[in-house]
């Protein structure tokens, strides 16, 4: 498959995205970060419920106090911003600028970790493009689906370490991590806004 071709209409993947020392180096670095249970709109209040969302997160924000956490913010600010100009020109997108993007979290989802049923674009988050950067790929379960009721199609993405999976945030991609059932999942997810 030629790199950001779409896998369905508007899901689009990207390969090799870091070379795999740096990755490595990452995630070494990563393993160390103290994380935090994930939180979740539900309308517009934000909500905790493991049985909606099971997963540990640990925000990357330019203005922590961390310099390594600053510096994986604009690393992954950049990235994205990157992928998702070409996803909107690999797309055909009349939009041809991505304005603002969220803070990058790095998900972790330890065995029995997962998040339901969702769309990524609600009244509190108005979301325009969603993307998922995977880490690793040493764990069992742990797949991105994708549920297309119209037609009856599912799509499940198994995670490859250093892939980028671009889609739509609306209601039209419906989609839920399943259940890990062993090892550790980690991730980098991002927001066009």
């Amino acid at each position: 498959m030629e790199i950001g071709q779409p896998i369905i209409k508007f899901i689009s993947m990207y390969e090799d995205i870091f070379e795999k020392e740096k990755l490595k180096d990452m995630f070494e670095v990563w393993k160390t970060f103290d994380y935090e249970q994930v939180s979740y709109f539900q309308g517009d209040k934000l909500q905790n419920k493991k049985t909606v969302r099971n997963a540990q997160a640990r925000g990357l924000s330019i203005e922590d106090s961390s310099k390594t956490i600053q510096h994986y913010s604009n690393l992954f600010h950049r990235t994205f911003t990157t992928n998702f100009h070409r996803y909107l020109k690999s797309n055909n997108f009349p939009i041809k600028k991505v304005e603002k993007l969220s803070n990058p979290e790095i998900l972790k989802y330890e065995p029995g970790g997962h998040y339901v049923w969702h769309t990524d674009s609600c009244i509190s988050a108005n979301r325009a493009l969603s993307a998922i950067y995977f880490v690793n790929d040493d764990y069992e379960g742990g797949e991105l689906e994708f549920n297309f009721p119209t037609t009856n199609q599912t799509l499940k993405i198994k995670p490859v370490s250093n892939q980028m999976v671009i889609w739509p945030s609306n209601f039209m991609f419906p989609h839920r991590v399943v259940p890990v059932t062993k090892g550790v999942r980690y991730s980098v997810v991002c927001w066009a806004v």
